[in-house]
């Protein structure tokens, strides 16, 4: 059996048939690079805060912000018509040069979670830190309606 070389001379065959590759099993790009998706970020977990004797007195929630420090975060509450939202946000970071591709979120973002109804969280003694890439925000209950319609809630 003998094997024969053949180049052709123009790509269109090759041309084609990466086409109809493409088209199959999709570009290099679309099959190893993850696609974004439209997931809310950062990922929120809500607990139940409780006394020593075990009444819950409040919620706490943790989001995982890896990369961001306390500086780059802003959380609020805001209220209208006795509905409030925790807002959790921040702005974009600066790209590194020379970064190939992107795995880690730097573009800005904003989350916003219920705490409704408003009335029954005291909005004014909320805090926030962060610590390990985890934001913990804790929200204890009140005994007053909130008079204020927003909160700026400083994050150590």
């Amino acid at each position: 059996m003998t094997l024969m070389h053949i180049r052709p001379q123009d790509n269109s065959i090759y041309t084609s048939f990466e086409e109809l590759i493409d088209s199959l099993f999709g570009t290099f790009d679309s099959v190893c690079i993850p696609k974004r998706t439209t997931e809310s970020f950062p990922k929120l977990d809500r607990f139940e805060m409780r006394s020593e004797d075990g009444e819950v007195v409040g919620h706490k929630i943790h989001g995982t912000v890896p990369g961001w420090s306390k500086n780059d975060i802003k959380v609020s509450v805001e209220v209208q018509d006795g509905i409030g939202m925790l807002n959790i946000s921040a702005d974009a970071q600066e790209v590194d040069e020379g970064r190939v591709s992107q795995g880690i979120k730097r573009s800005a973002f904003k989350r916003s979670t219920a705490l409704s109804p408003v009335n029954r969280y005291n909005t004014e003694a909320i805090t926030a830190s962060v610590e390990n890439g985890i934001l913990e925000i804790q929200i204890p209950f009140a005994d007053y309606v909130l008079k204020k319609d927003t909160v700026d809630i400083q994050v150590n």
